[in-house]
């Protein structure tokens, strides 16, 4: 599986072409197996929400969560490839990236929210995500995103949700130029996996 992970609370790459910060290459979204020219995945996003002050707050990913600005808040990459490489000092996965993120930037969130007619109001989160991926037949086919967040802010945040939200588009990449894909949507996710004992 190739999935894009952002630093600024998005995984997939929505409606930007993006390139790698790395190789500098076009990526896409999600795409199973790799090199098949198969899409899964529009974009995804972090939500965090909270209650600050008594009033209810959320932050979501690719609107209101921004990186540190460069070289702070580029991505760090690790891998279990070769003992020999710098990467490999702190790898899980064959192919880990670390990513730090936080709601703080007030003029990086997009318009005023339509309900409350005023502009973003952060929470203070700082936010780690760490996403770990592996080339195993038996490992190929998932990425696991290691999410850790922070209170970087000055108040006590209350009743902390965290959420996932997911546009899901199935489509190959000759559909997705034409825009088409997106009609006829099918996606959901299992609440339990039950473990398999060999």
């Amino acid at each position: 599986m190739v999935l894009t992970v952002t630093n600024y609370g998005q995984f997939g790459a929505g409606f930007s072409g993006r390139t790698d910060c790395f190789t500098r290459h076009l990526i896409h979204s999600c795409e199973y197996p790799k090199e098949s020219r198969t899409k899964y995945l529009y974009s995804g996003e972090l939500w965090v929400g909270a209650v600050l002050d008594g009033d209810t707050l959320v932050s979501t990913g690719a609107a209101e969560f921004s990186p540190a600005p460069s070289p702070e808040g580029l991505p760090d990459h690790f891998s279990t490839m070769d003992p020999a490489l710098p990467e490999f000092e702190g790898a899980i996965s064959e192919q880990d990236y670390l990513v730090v993120y936080s709601d703080t930037c007030l003029r990086c969130a997009s318009a005023l929210d339509g309900l409350d007619n005023r502009p973003h109001r952060p929470l203070g989160v700082e936010v780690k995500c760490r996403s770990m991926a592996w080339s195993y037949s038996y490992a190929d086919d998932f990425v696991l995103l290691d999410y850790s967040l922070k209170n970087i802010g000055t108040r006590r945040l209350s009743r902390l949700y965290l959420g996932i939200f997911v546009d899901a588009d199935i489509l190959t990449l000759e559909e997705e130029g034409a825009n088409r894909g997106f009609q006829d949507d099918l996606c959901g996710f299992r609440q339990k996996q039950p473990a398999t004992y060999l």
